[in-house]
Parts: structure tokens; sequence; C-alpha cells
């Protein structure tokens, strides 16, 4: 999607997420963004996504209730890529801490996987 689109839908996106926090019908909202995105793009979904995804609606609904600060994410050394926190913590396998003992060879996916892990704090990194 081209940036100048994404910066002209941004506004009708905040607005789909305020009315989701709002109680507003998730079929309506959905319908309406829908609606947008055809108009603003010009490109007609399939069918299968103009049906109302009423539970990723609701989850994403809690989600914009619960106070931000108290979230941590959880997610895949490979989606964390590129990111930065304060404090990490990572699980590690039995593998994973015999590959630290000895050292990581950058030939081994599974240890440049373990790097990108463990790379992503900026100030401490845990084995939890």
């Amino acid at each position: 999607m081209e940036s100048d689109t994404l910066a002209e839908l941004r506004p009708y996106l905040r607005s789909a997420l305020e009315r989701l926090v709002c109680r507003g019908d998730p079929a309506t909202i959905w319908a309406d963004l829908v609606a947008t995105m055809v108009t603003m793009t010009l490109v007609e979904p399939p069918e299968g996504h103009k049906r109302t995804p009423r539970a990723a609606l609701a989850n994403l609904r809690t989600r914009l209730e619960i106070a931000h600060e108290g979230l941590i994410p959880g997610m895949t050394c490979h989606q964390a890529k590129g990111r930065e926190w304060d404090r990490v913590g990572g699980r590690l396998e039995a593998a994973d801490a015999a590959a630290l003992r000895r050292g990581l060879d950058p030939t081994e996916e599974s240890h440049r996987a373990l790097y990108v892990a463990l790379t992503r704090a900026r100030h401490l990194s845990l084995a939890v």
C-alpha cells in the first residue's frame, strides 16, 4: 500500500478503533472499513474478507481496553527482528544453552535465530 494512501486511511482506521473501544457494533464498524477501503483504494476485497471477523474484533477490543503500560509483548525472534526493548526475556532450550556455552555458529539457522532473540535488549537479556 502506498504511503500516501495509508496517510489518507489513517483517520478512518483511528475512527474505527475509537468506535470499537466505545462498544460500537463490530459488524457495522467492519462494513464501514470495507466500504472505505473499496472507495479509497479501488480494490474489491474477496468475499471472505467482507464477512465480519467477530472473534478478531472482540480480541482487538479487549486489547484496546487494557492499559498499554502493563502489556508485555510475546513474539518469536523473527517477529522481533529489528526491534528493541530495555529488557528481554527468552525461553532457552537445553540445546540453546549448550550452543551459548560453546559459541554460536553463524552458519546454523537456529544459532542465528538465538542471536537475534538475545540481542533485542538494550540493557538486559534474561533466560526465563
